[in-house]
């Protein structure tokens, strides 16, 4: 999502396109899809920043409440999740609230190369925790990548980390701020010395 995405109608779009890039079931889309609607029609044209937890478990009381039959426990469960998954993709831009076993999905641009800086960094003894937050952020910077038509990493400059810092501005930043000067710039780094150019 860019930064010119204002509306919480906008904002639901953003996480179901990247949930669909991210080949999530369509059947977790449709039951989180049941509680966005629902937002959408209960916040109107309220801008996305008027949305966070708070905001959302307010409104899903008020739902839960009018709902016209009786919730049972999963249907709960998946309702919270589906908010919790809304306002965590506002906060930081990327989905994290995902199974451990789920795989990341990187661009062609960027997957040899984003794979060997992982396993450098597993190599050198980085927590698993960690690399996979690395990975969280790697994986979006990479569709970043793609659509600004970076035909080889090699080309990869410093600009287009601060391009992407920018692109998410939609975001609460010091968040992703702290996670890039983590990843980014020595990512950028590793590039150049050779440690992560594809074969």
């Amino acid at each position: 999502m860019s930064k010119e995405t204002k509306s919480i109608s906008e904002l639901v779009n953003a996480v179901s396109e990247e949930m669909t890039r991210l080949d999530y079931k369509p059947t977790v889309l449709k039951q989180y899809h049941i509680v966005w609607n629902k937002l959408c029609k209960h916040a109107g044209v309220r801008p996305a920043n008027d949305f966070d937890m708070e905001f959302g478990m307010k409104f899903l009381d008020e739902a839960m409440r009018a709902h016209p039959k009786h919730l049972n426990e999963n249907s709960k469960h998946r309702w919270i999740k589906a908010i919790y998954t809304l306002a965590d993709f506002k906060r930081t831009g990327i989905l994290s609230l995902r199974r451990e076993k789920r795989g990341f999905v990187f661009s062609d641009v960027a997957k040899s190369a984003f794979q060997q800086f992982t396993a450098h960094q597993s190599a050198i003894g980085l927590s698993e925790a960690h690399i996979r937050d690395t990975c969280l952020y790697l994986e979006r910077f990479s569709k970043y990548l793609e659509q600004q038509c970076l035909e080889n990493i090699a080309g990869l400059e410093t600009w287009h980390v601060q391009g992407f810092v920018n692109s998410l501005a939609i975001y609460e930043l010091p968040t992703i701020t702290i996670r890039l000067a983590c990843c980014g710039a020595p990512c950028v780094t590793c590039m150049r010395k050779g440690l992560s150019r594809p074969t």
